[in-house]
């Protein structure tokens, strides 16, 4: 597709959170996960030699070597710029089109993550709200949240930001989606998303596999040839094994 049309796909192949939003996605994707239930390390198997070799065949023929040093602003840079078809990212790059490259915007369209043979999944990353404990106010800075995320006030915030503050919570799904259709179909998003770590729960080892970019790195040392397939999936099992078997 870049030869013919110049026109590339935006996935980040670095130790960057787009990484590990779109990697973790694809692996879900075709049935592979880095742990079970019961947080044993699953990371070696045939499904996430699948998920390899797809995410390895998609760099060689729709992207260029600059995905290698991207950051997390850097497809929606790429996008904007008007030489990508398509990026795996959050709306904020539809966002920042409507404001800036409106042209653009008109013809800038979404879908969900793309299913592969373990089905549709997506990467959900949550954004907190808190109040410090030095605060001065923390009464009133209790209230003003409680305030913010009461639904009909949080569903302004949602449209504001195009969706971007999408709700986690079940009352967000009353909220009025079709207001743009172009980002209609986001609200079905969250049926399919999980937590890095998944399928176990959310805790402070998965947190730690994503920040040491465990995952990116095991993507991105097969599509560059730094390893082999096999070479890559241990080193990440050996590395997802250290992580998991620490002391808490």
């Amino acid at each position: 597709m870049k030869e013919t049309t110049g026109q590339k796909v935006g996935i980040a192949l670095n130790q960057t959170e787009d990484a590990n939003i779109s990697l973790y996605a694809i692996l879900w994707s075709y049935g592979a996960s880095t742990i079970d239930k019961e947080r044993r390390v699953t990371i070696n198997s045939p499904q996430t030699r699948k998920a390899m070799d797809f995410v390895k065949d998609l760099y060689a023929t729709t992207m260029t070597d600059e995905v290698l040093s991207w950051d997390d602003a850097s497809n929606n840079q790429a996008f904007l710029g008007g030489n990508y078809s398509w990026v795996h990212n959050a709306v904020s790059v539809y966002f920042v089109a409507k404001e800036k490259v409106p042209d653009l915007f008109k013809v800038t369209n979404h879908t969900l993550t793309p299913q592969g043979p373990g089905g549709q999944h997506g990467t959900a990353i949550p954004f907190n709200y808190g109040v410090w404990k030095f605060a001065k106010e923390k009464e009133l800075a209790k209230q003003f949240l409680q305030y913010m995320m009461e639904p009909k006030r949080y569903e302004e915030i949602f449209h504001a930001t195009l969706t971007f503050n999408a709700p986690p919570f079940k009352k967000g799904e009353t909220f009025d989606w079709q207001r743009d259709p172009k980002t209609a179909m986001l609200k079905d998003y969250a049926k399919t998303a999980h937590m890095i770590g998944w399928p176990a729960s959310p805790d402070r080892k998965a947190e730690q596999a994503r920040a040491e970019w465990i995952i990116p790195n095991m993507f991105t040392y097969y599509c560059t040839g730094r390893k082999s397939l096999d070479e890559a999936v241990t080193w990440a099992e050996t590395e997802l094994q250290r992580v998991y078997s620490a002391k808490a």
